[in-house]
């Protein structure tokens, strides 16, 4: 049998140089790829939390006489409504929601679970007494979540605010009683928080 020759050192010069520009690239990018979807979809999924738990508490007002639930119990108040209304397509997907049994809030990109608030100026309030309802804020984000959690709104300072994408700030969530939640920015610009369904889509009766 004749002996096999070893690969020339040019052998091993192209190999790695396909290594360096074929595979390793593609490796980085599915790697960064990973990390950034992981960074996006706790925050994909808080603004599904809030249009939901929105279109929970309209729905529990629609059926009781156009009022609002009461502060200090309104989680509860609207935990099944919030049940029936979350997203379809989100549930056992990568944009889980928020359980209806366990705490309401959001996750940030370290898993660090913030809190999700009712107005209590709105407690147990009529629709129709609100003049403004598109800016008068019905829930908000809040450093920590807890059962039932209710304060009257105040904004809250940017610069501590939940963390995405590598440690940046992206500001604190509000949810108005009618419309689009938003999201106030390092400038002071708030920005709308639209969802792929667009708005509430839940008729209230306000008389």
């Amino acid at each position: 049998m004749p002996r096999q020759k070893k690969p020339t050192p040019w052998v091993w010069i192209i190999v790695g140089g396909v290594v360096l520009c074929c595979v390793l690239p593609i490796g980085v990018i599915g790697g960064l790829g990973f990390w950034g979807f992981n960074q996006v979809k706790g925050f994909a999924g808080c603004m599904y939390n809030f249009k939901d738990a929105q279109k929970a508490v309209l729905k529990y007002a629609n059926e009781h006489g156009g009022k609002l639930p009461n502060a200090a119990t309104w989680q509860d108040d609207v935990r099944e409504d919030y049940r029936q209304s979350m997203t379809p397509k989100l549930k056992g997907s990568q944009f889980q929601e928020m359980s209806p049994d366990g705490d309401w809030g959001c996750k940030d990109s370290t898993g660090i679970m913030t809190g999700m608030a009712f107005n209590k100026v709105l407690s147990g309030k009529k629709l129709s007494d609100i003049g403004d309802q598109v800016s008068t804020a019905m829930l908000f984000e809040t450093e920590h979540p807890a059962k039932n959690l209710t304060e009257e709104y105040k904004p809250r300072p940017f610069s501590t605010s939940p963390k995405m994408f590598g440690g940046i700030r992206r500001g604190w969530i509000e949810t108005p009683v009618s419309g689009t939640s938003v999201m106030t920015d390092q400038t002071g610009r708030r920005v709308p928080l639209n969802t792929p369904e667009g708005g509430s889509g839940v008729s209230v009766n306000t008389n």
